[in-house]
């Protein structure tokens, strides 16, 4: 399946706007702060239900517009597909639409691919806290099984009320009624939580090399059991939050160099670990192209400039596989590529 084109109403800056895509590679060209990577979140949103970096529903819409729509239209040999997103700011919902009829974001999102994202601000995958590591791993578990979606929202609900209970209650017992009532939901959907990501942490370990490097990722799971969450109740009580869990969970890179293993976040050059990062948005793609409906559609912002040559060729090697939205401000690489190609030219 193919995104032929996108109309936005309100969204971000563009009041009214239509977009038209190659099947193969479109480049959106300008300068920055024109809206180049605000296209991309809006194929983002329509592919995946939600924005890039959205923290707000009312942050997507047009400053001062009370609703915003994103409008794809998107081809499988000779059929036509077309889907729609409504945002409404007084609300704060979104609603979903294919070929007109409303439907809900479970039944919407198998319909369509969904996205890869590459950008240079992604490092901070590897750089950053253990959470930004999670939050990436849930990002493609939750767009390949709406089951492990569900269960992570599950999950950070029961979270949020049971460390609620103890901020503010006086528990003293770990068994008491309404503690237990939230440590079998966490356990439930922790437990699935924890499988699936075990589960993807295997799929990384395999075919583990590029570029003739080799890695290695290891998941440090943080089990949630009835056992556990009795033995850190004292703990907790003096914390005021849960103490063991998904939510406590890190994965460390590693790679191979010189027949030892180095951790990539605290040891790893800046090269190092934006060869990690290719690694994992490589392995990525191709887990979402084997365990989703479509292929996925590349989304690439601006991330050619951080690149060296070795890198850019795995790149665009993924580029006669997948329909490829680039973001750029050089007209010059858009040139030096040979693909078919149409250009977005994006001006202030």
């Amino acid at each position: 399946m193919r995104l032929r084109k996108i109309q936005l109403k309100n969204f971000r800056n563009f009041p009214e706007k239509e977009f038209y895509f190659n099947p193969f590679i479109t480049f959106i060209l300008g300068e920055n702060s024109v809206g180049k990577t605000n296209l991309l979140e809006a194929i983002h949103l329509l592919c995946n239900g939600e924005g890039l970096k959205e923290k707000k529903i009312e942050e997507l819409i047009l400053f001062d517009k009370e609703m915003a729509y994103i409008d794809g239209t998107f081809s499988e040999k000779e059929d036509i597909f077309n889907y729609r997103v409504v945002i409404t700011r007084g609300s704060r919902k979104k609603t979903f639409s294919i070929d007109g009829a409303k439907t809900s974001l479970k039944g919407y999102l198998p319909k369509l691919p969904t996205t890869v994202v590459f950008t240079p601000a992604q490092i901070k995958i590897i750089t950053g806290s253990p959470e930004k590591r999670r939050n990436y791993i849930d990002s493609i578990l939750s767009k390949s099984d709406l089951d492990y979606k569900k269960a992570l929202l599950n999950y950070k609900n029961a979270l949020y009320r049971r460390n609620k209970i103890l901020e503010e209650s006086r528990i003293t017992q770990w068994n008491d009624k309404k503690i237990i009532f939230w440590n079998d939901f966490l356990i439930k959907n922790g437990s699935y939580i924890q499988e699936r990501r075990e589960k993807y942490v295997k799929y990384l370990n395999t075919n583990a090399s590029l570029n003739a490097h080799l890695f290695h990722i290891e998941y440090n799971k943080n089990p949630i059991s009835s056992s556990a969450l009795q033995g850190s109740f004292q703990k907790e009580m003096i914390f005021k939050k849960t103490l063991v869990g998904p939510q406590r969970d890190e994965f460390v890179f590693f790679i191979e160099k010189e027949g030892r293993k180095l951790v990539v976040q605290d040891f790893g050059s800046r090269s190092e670990q934006r060869l990690t990062l290719l690694y994992l948005k490589l392995r990525e793609t191709k887990y979402l192209d084997e365990t989703t409906n479509f292929k996925p559609i590349l989304l690439l912002d601006d991330i050619f400039s951080e690149l060296d040559n070795k890198n850019k060729l795995l790149v665009l090697s993924l580029l006669s596989e997948y329909q490829s939205i680039i973001t750029t401000t050089d007209p010059l690489l858009i040139e030096e590529l040979k693909f078919p190609k149409d250009v977005i030219l994006l001006k202030k």
